[in-house]
């Protein structure tokens, strides 16, 4: 597959992490390295293994209700992407707004190495 193809499904897959979408040892499997290297808001974390990544994203989803994804723009080479996307998050007592830009790198078989977030909230 083309990265854009790959990015987009991780882009869809995205959009089901909230509570009613369970989260599975499988599904992470299918998108992720084992391990991959994961860079949140200036914070690195070099050698993510499944297991601890699945156990922090059954975390993150347990109070979110819906969460939206949508891809504002896309830029895509062989091997790697990144999305600009505006993100909105509605939790059991709030919502949040937040602009965010993803960059991914992938394997040969079509797994995440890397994953680079920046999160900027709105509100």
């Amino acid at each position: 597959m083309t990265c854009d193809i790959l990015t987009n499904h991780v882009l869809a897959w995205m959009n089901t992490l909230d509570r009613d979408h369970p989260l599975s040892e499988e599904i992470i499997e299918h998108y992720f390295a084992d391990p991959f290297s994961m860079r949140v808001n200036g914070d690195f974390y070099e050698a993510v293994s499944l297991d601890a990544h699945l156990s922090n994203m059954i975390m993150y989803q347990r109070n979110i209700v819906s969460i939206k994804h949508k891809l504002i723009e896309g830029y895509y080479r062989e091997t790697s992407s990144v999305s600009v996307l505006s993100l909105k998050v509605i939790r059991d007592n709030m919502t949040t707004f937040a602009d965010m830009m993803l960059r991914l790198r992938f394997n040969d078989e079509g797994k995440v190495t890397l994953w680079h977030q920046l999160f900027y909230h709105i509100s």
